[in-house]
């Protein structure tokens, strides 16, 4: 049963915080846990959680808000969960943060934290959203009002998140996937496989390949190809078996592994070469969701989006996007995902600055239908034609060329608006006399000058020319400062995050966000503070420098 934990509103007149001495309670307050407690503990809104619970009467669930401030507090020091459900019980700013003022108050065992963790992901994957982003979004939105954060220009990049697991080779991973299909199977079945097979599952070291020679590697794997394709053929039907995981990956691996002959009689399996293996297959059992992807290196996980806000005029910046996807998901598919997201502020934007990674026809034209200006650092074209150097100064109307860069019309022309390519011919005569001649997009023919180009080409060139623009590039290097943002996300822990499975790394990613608005705030808020003490200090002594006489001596 849902019940909304509202009690830390109301402050108690009597409380172990409130009976600490006058210093103690100083520290606690000019500590993290105030604005943790006043920014994040208090905007997060219980109600979003309800359906995760039942309706029937029951034992009320432990606070969510809680539960979600602790998973915060996790991953913004990180710590275990012991540690955090020791720190729970007994650091006061901790309690502080929470909403706490008495030890003892809320018990917490820390198999609470695994259930509510099970519960949310359950829930997100079924209704097919995102409760903690929802979360996220309040809270950037309330310190973006609260501190009159300008979100109309932001920045956003993306990053590798290697996944927790053993990288395998093709021989190790057929072995693991058996091997964990063996595991899940009753002792009557196992007796009716082969002895190869039933060989498996006695292997205490699965790492073969470094057990044998290449030639019997490549015999090996041919062997457990065929393996893998008969324990599929004999379980395939098999209901107690053939929803699990484990053989789900073995469907897996053949899809991606294997090629199927199918006779009339029988059927048979054999490898793929390697260069037909997609990149999002299978890496590792104890990780299905990691796919793999070279990007300066090889990488093995995920991929990580994060936008903020980037205005010179901020006192600091929010996080205004999070989100987490397989790692061979390209950039332009995450910056139109984060545009479709309900729960992400990047719509709110006027203005986008990212790398050449998210350049292309289809961002722009997701962002014009924002109203948003991409605005990126290069751009994803093939190198430019040396007879095109003035392409970009060509004037052009609708499905027209309105004038060459030396102002003459072309006297015939053509627009193709399925390909959206131009062609057209100026007179000879024009074009010999032109001093713009050398290096200009026409091409000379026999009795006129003619031209053709494509309407993207002539877009890029324009933004190359852009580029080139001091004052422009001036605006561009704010992006540069995204950098940090990603680096605050990983500098505790590094890339390789310790958790398995897409939905729990992109909860901890949100978590993270969450704890980082957090750290910015705090930051502002010292330096606040700070400056304050000393603007104090600065008028005391003023005052008694520059102090005016109350009586002056009248000397005639």
């Amino acid at each position: 049963m849902f019940e909304e934990n509202d009690k830390h509103r109301q402050k108690k007149l009597i409380s172990f915080l409130n009976d600490l001495p006058k210093s103690v309670q100083k520290i606690i307050a000019r500590s993290w846990a105030k604005p943790f407690y006043e920014h994040i503990f208090c905007k997060i809104d219980e109600s979003k959680f309800k359906m995760m619970y039942s309706e029937k009467g029951s034992r009320p669930n432990k606070p969510a808000n809680i539960l979600i401030g602790l998973e915060i507090i996790k991953q913004l020091f990180n710590y275990t969960d012991d540690e955090l459900v020791e720190l729970f019980h007994t650091d006061l700013r901790t309690m502080y943060a929470l909403g706490l003022t008495d030890p003892g108050e809320v018990s917490l065992a820390i198999r609470t934290l695994y259930y509510f963790r099970s519960r949310l992901i359950e829930y997100d994957i079924k209704h097919n959203t995102s409760l903690l982003k929802e979360v996220l979004k309040d809270i950037s939105l309330d310190l973006s009002e609260k501190f009159k954060i300008d979100l109309h220009i932001q920045r956003m990049d993306s990053s590798m998140i290697e996944a927790n697991i053993k990288r395998l080779t093709r021989l190790n991973l057929f072995v693991k996937v058996i091997h964990n299909f063996l595991k899940i199977l009753k002792s009557d079945d196992i007796i009716l496989l082969p002895e190869g097979v039933r060989s498996l599952l006695q292997e205490k070291n699965l790492d073969l390949s470094h057990r044998l020679r290449d030639d019997e590697s490549k015999l090996k794997l041919e062997e457990l190809a065929g393996y893998t394709y008969l324990l599929y053929e004999t379980y395939k039907d098999n209901t107690t078996y053939n929803e699990s995981e484990e053989f789900n990956n073995i469907k897996r691996l053949i899809k991606e592994h294997l090629n199927i002959n199918k006779d009339d009689d029988s059927s048979s399996a054999a490898l793929k070469e390697l260069k037909d293996i997609p990149s999002g297959s299978l890496q590792n059992p104890s990780d299905p969701d990691a796919t793999y992807r070279r990007k300066k290196g090889k990488h093995q996980g995920y991929t990580g989006n994060f936008s903020e806000s980037c205005s010179e005029d901020n006192q600091f910046q929010v996080i205004t996007d999070v989100n987490v996807k397989a790692n061979n998901t390209p950039d332009t598919e995450l910056l139109s995902l984060s545009l479709d997201d309900v729960n992400s502020l990047v719509s709110e934007a006027d203005a986008l600055l990212v790398d050449g990674g998210y350049s292309g026809k289809k961002s722009e034209d997701r962002c014009k239908e924002k109203e948003i200006t991409l605005h990126t650092t290069g751009i994803k074209a093939p190198a430019e034609a040396k007879r095109n150097k003035n392409l970009a100064d060509v004037i052009l109307g609708k499905g027209i060329v309105k004038a060459c860069p030396a102002g003459n019309k072309p006297y015939k022309q053509w627009y193709n608006a399925e390909k959206k390519t131009f062609s057209g011919r100026f007179k000879k005569e024009v074009c010999e006399n032109c001093p713009m001649l050398s290096g200009c997009f026409v091409m000379k023919r026999k009795h006129f000058y003619s031209y053709y180009f494509k309407k993207r080409e002539h877009e890029i060139r324009i933004k190359r020319r852009e580029l080139k623009d001091p004052e422009y590039r001036k605006f561009l290097n704010r992006r540069a400062g995204v950098e940090s943002l990603v680096y605050m996300f990983f500098f505790k822990t590094g890339k390789r995050i310790r958790y398995r499975g897409l939905s729990r790394v992109k909860n901890a990613i949100i978590y993270r966000a969450m704890g980082i608005n957090l750290l910015r705030l705090y930051a502002y808020i010292k330096k606040s503070a700070l400056s304050k003490r000393i603007l104090a200090v600065f008028t005391y002594f003023q005052n008694i420098c520059f102090l005016k006489p109350v009586f002056r001596l009248n000397i005639s």
